[in-house]
C-alpha cells in the first residue's frame, strides 16, 4: 500500500499505520485460529479478527498499561502454556531485550504448527520514553531466525510516497515455531 505526497499530516500517517496493522494482520488470519495470545493487546482491536477466523483469543497487555484489558502479567499468563498463535503488534519497540522476548515466543509456541504475526515500527518519531528500538526486515529476519521461527513473511506494511522516497510505516513478519 503506498499513499500520495501531500496527503499528511499527524492523524493521516496515524491513521494509515493503524490501517496498515489491521490489512496485515488480516491477510495472516489463516493463521489464527486454536488458542490464539495477543501480547500487547491494549484495547484488543483485533480480537474480532482473530475471533472470526474460529480462534480461542486470550489477551495480555502490561499489567500498568493504561490499555491492558487483562490484568496479568507475562510470566504468570504465558509460561508454561502452548499456544497455536500469537499475535504481537508494535509490541518490540519496547522491550530491551527483543531477541529474548521471541525466544519465548517460541518456546511456547506448538511445535511445528504454531505461527506468530508480528508487527514492528521501521521509522517513528518516538512514541514514549520507554520507546528503545526501530527495525529493518532484514535485522527483523535475522532476530526471527536466531530464536529459531521459520520465516514465511517479512515484508513492509505500508509507505508514504515522498517525492519519489518510500518513507515505510513499517513491517510485518508471519513465522512458523
Amino acid at each position: 500500500m503506498t499513499y500520495p505526497a501531500g496527503f499528511w499530516n499527524n492523524d493521516t500517517v496515524r491513521e494509515a499505520e493503524r490501517e496498515s496493522i489491521r490489512t496485515f494482520v488480516e491477510s495472516c488470519s489463516e493463521h489464527l485460529t486454536g488458542r490464539v495470545l495477543d501480547v500487547g493487546c491494549g484495547r484488543q482491536p483485533y480480537r474480532a479478527v482473530v475471533e472470526k477466523a474460529g480462534g480461542d483469543y486470550r489477551g495480555y497487555d502490561r499489567a500498568g498499561y493504561p490499555g491492558n484489558v487483562s490484568g496479568r502479567n507475562h510470566g504468570a499468563f504465558w509460561g508454561g502454556e502452548e499456544w497455536d498463535a500469537i499475535l504481537c503488534t508494535q509490541v518490540l519497540q519496547y522491550v530491551p531485550d527483543p531477541l529474548a522476548l521471541l525466544a519465548d515466543f517460541r518456546e511456547v509456541l506448538a511445535p511445528r504448527h504454531g505461527h506468530l504475526i508480528l508487527t514492528y515500527v521501521t521509522n517513528w518519531a518516538e512514541v514514549e520514553p520507554t520507546d528503545l528500538h526501530r527495525h529493518t526486515r532484514a535485522g527483523m529476519g535475522l532476530y526471527l531466525a536466531e530464536a529459531g521461527f521459520e520465516v514465511l513473511r517479512n515484508e513492509s506494511r505500508a509507505a508514504i510516497d515522498l517525492g519519489g522516497f518510500l518513507l515505510s510505516l513499517g513491517g510485518g513478519a508471519l513465522a512458523r515455531a
